[in-house]
């Protein structure tokens, strides 16, 4: 379903005090080459000579099928979850402003028999835009496929025998996920900007990719000429789901 509400302004303070903050995130990769030298001796009977013979066995983790993935395919890098410094679009214009946030993704059961429901949380410091109105661009799409969730609408039948109407089917690999994307937003008395969007999903599904970022006049544009309807991935739209924007996940891989 397409979201007209996520992409609504999101109003600055007016106190015009420019505070700055980013986060660091380093990831470490390490690698284990073991290997096991097994050493056997033989004593000939005849001889008496002893004869060493060395035997040198690479051990190797086991192979593990893994899904074909989206974001690996397009090169998209999914961003840590935490505190950093990214750039919103000023109102009506094609310009930025640095504005300090923090995210974070988690996954809970639904009260719904079967389901769960992930919700990526923006808190935007609002007094950082020193007087500026910006906009954003809030989003989440399937990291196997790249299917939208703002894709066209349909109904699907559950494992619950209820009967899900507005969902987004995503297939992978022949089973199938309804998908359904909610948002909301608001400001407190400290002038934080909270941005909440929740995707509700079975709950053995593990696919969900957030996309947030600025929305600049022209993506704008580009947002309101989507075609929804009909099913699309992020790849389609590339100039609003993809330029300029950040992907988050659950386990911020």
């Amino acid at each position: 379903m397409k979201k007209k509400a996520l992409t609504g302004i999101l109003v600055a303070s007016m106190l015009g005090m420019m505070l700055t903050g980013c986060g660091d995130n380093k990831e470490v990769t390490k690698t284990d080459d073991t290997k096991v030298e097994i050493t056997t001796e033989k004593e000939s009977e005849a001889t008496e000579t002893v004869v060493e013979e060395t035997t040198e066995v690479e051990t190797e983790a086991p192979t593990e099928e893994v899904k074909a993935d989206f974001l690996t395919e397009n090169g998209l890098t999914v961003t840590p979850n935490g505190s950093m410094t990214i750039p919103l679009a000023v109102m009506n214009t094609d310009d930025m402003i640095d504005v300090p946030i923090t995210t974070s993704v988690e996954t809970v059961a639904s009260s719904e028999e079967g389901y769960s429901d992930t919700t990526l949380k923006v808190d935007i410091d609002a007094k950082a835009a020193a007087g500026q109105y910006y906009t954003c661009n809030v989003s989440a799409f399937d990291r196997y496929t790249g299917t939208s969730y703002e894709s066209k609408p349909t109904s699907l039948g559950t494992n619950n025998g209820s009967m899900h109407e507005n969902v987004v089917v995503v297939d992978v690999d022949g089973t199938q996920y309804d998908c359904a994307l909610t948002a909301d937003m608001n400001m407190d008395s400290n002038y934080v900007q909270h941005v909440t969007v929740t995707v509700h999903h079975p709950s053995d599904y593990n696919g969900v990719v957030f996309v947030f970022g600025g929305q600049t006049a022209t993506q704008n544009t580009a947002y309101n000429a989507i075609d929804t309807s009909k099913t699309f991935t992020i790849a389609d739209y590339s100039d609003v789901f993809i330029d300029g924007q950040y992907f988050f996940t659950a386990t911020d891989k």
